[in-house]
């Protein structure tokens, strides 16, 4: 059997803002890289692992696919607002490892709109997601 964790993060706090690393994650507000999330897996037995966007960035998305074992697939961002979302999408997948990419998430709760999922353009980027096969990831706080 196979034991896989659905939600791993990476992040690099000197080339990035991560805004969600407020003061009562002080803990944690250091790089996290591959090496230690490799620790992390390897001594709670997990065999693989999802990595889940931690910025709403397309770069991010680009440079967490293809990371080595023990990812086995990401969780990646895009512009649902774009005009041209379903190409960025199937530019995602056709890359070089596109088939890591096993879904897209927002942070709606970022969001000032709180209609912001039912907007038009949102509804159609949801729209392109799905078409492309790929769950949406949706994270969400009460306002």
């Amino acid at each position: 059997m196979i034991r896989v964790d659905a939600h791993h993060h990476l992040w690099d706090t000197r080339r990035a803002t991560y805004p969600w690393l407020t003061a009562e994650l002080a803990a944690i507000n250091r790089p996290f890289d591959i090496r230690d999330l490799r620790a992390a897996v390897v001594s709670a037995g997990i065999d693989a692992t999802v990595l889940v966007q931690t910025r709403s960035s397309v770069e991010e998305t680009v440079e967490f696919l293809g990371t080595p074992q023990p990812v086995a697939g990401v969780i990646g961002w895009v512009d649902l607002t774009t005009p041209t979302i379903g190409e960025s999408i199937a530019a995602l997948l056709d890359g070089v490892a596109g088939t890591q990419l096993v879904g897209i998430r927002h942070q709606v709760h970022d969001e000032a709109d709180p209609n912001w999922l039912d907007r038009p353009d949102v509804r159609r980027g949801l729209e392109a997601v799905a078409a492309h096969g790929l769950p949406f990831d949706l994270l969400v706080r009460t306002r």
